[in-house]
């Protein structure tokens, strides 16, 4: 959707096309209560990219930060934000690599904002074992 259409519908229905969107991004792998979490920190008022990895050093990657004005929440999950000794640089962990998480982040570039949902789901392993069953 863009953001001009964005603006002008309701909260309401703000709210219910995040929520889908989440749901399909994911492909329907967040229970209710990690959608309502993220769909809660995200709110209704900007447009967020949201963003799926399935490798959890992509996803720390995407919650490190190298500037002060950057802001962020974790939704739900095992991870956060850790801070680096070093020049300011904040480094993404990632508690339990087996579990679901989620993080917003509004990133602040050169006066303007960008709001991101990252989203981490763990791989899966295949049922049955192997190609021969």
């Amino acid at each position: 959707m863009k953001n001009k259409l964005f603006k002008q519908t309701t909260d309401t229905e703000r709210l219910q096309k995040l929520d889908s969107v989440i749901r399909e991004r994911a492909n329907d792998a967040l229970s209710e209560d990690q959608i309502q979490a993220l769909v809660n920190s995200i709110g209704s008022e900007e447009q967020h990219s949201i963003v799926v990895y399935t490798d959890p050093c992509e996803f720390t990657g995407a919650l490190s930060s190298r500037r002060n004005e950057d802001e962020g929440c974790i939704a739900f999950g095992p991870a956060q934000f850790a801070k680096s000794l070093m020049r300011n640089c904040y480094v993404g962990i990632l508690e339990k690599p087996d579990e679901p998480a989620a993080a917003v982040i509004v990133r602040n570039a050169g006066g303007r904002r960008h709001y991101y949902a990252h989203i981490y789901l763990p791989q899966r392993p295949c049922k049955g074992g192997g190609l021969d069953e």
